[in-house]
């Protein structure tokens, strides 16, 4: 059975739990896990192949870094502003083959922390998901949907980027070079 049986449930964790919060499907069939409680512990969140992980505010996890697994999808809620804790917001697990959703409804929702990893990320849903931190990520860049916002000069990964006809790459500080 999932781990998580129901579609929606809404825990609060607390303090340093060393092992973290991992999020599986073991049935491989596709599950969808919101957090809507404010959380407080540091350890890492990771969300395996399936998982969809629901944040609707920073104060669900204030201080933890996500790492997304191949087919993982990391939902947020239009005024969520992620910083992460101090490995960053956003590990992107696996090799550079392995891709993980990051997407953004409607509105626009900010990773304030450092990104890094070998997979990479597709961004969807109309919104604009807003980078305003470090990318040392090394996977691909797929805008699908909507905006994706560079606001510092290191926010692009290494691996390449393609923007799908109709979606935009926008550049909201000085410094990037593309191309």
């Amino acid at each position: 059975s999932d781990v998580c049986s129901s579609d929606l449930i809404a825990p609060n964790f607390s303090g340093s739990q060393s092992a973290g919060l991992t999020l599986e499907s073991r049935s491989g069939n596709p599950i969808t896990v919101a957090l809507t409680g404010s959380n407080t512990y540091t350890a890492e969140t990771t969300v395996r192949e399936n998982v969809t992980l629901q944040i609707a505010s920073a104060d669900n996890l204030p201080n933890s870094r996500i790492v997304l697994f191949n087919t993982a999808v990391l939902d947020l809620a239009s005024g969520c502003n992620l910083s992460g804790g101090e490995t960053g917001v956003l590990w992107l697990r696996e090799t550079s083959s392995d891709i993980a959703d990051v997407n953004v409804s409607s509105g626009s929702a900010t990773l304030s922390g450092g990104i890094s990893g070998y997979g990479g990320m597709n961004k969807m849903g109309a919104g604009e998901l807003i980078v305003s931190a470090f990318n040392s990520g090394s996977g691909n860049l797929n805008i699908k949907e909507g905006t994706y916002t560079l606001s510092d000069p290191n926010a692009l990964p290494s691996g390449s980027v393609t923007i799908d006809p109709g979606q935009v790459l926008k550049v909201d500080v000085d410094g990037v070079t593309i191309g």
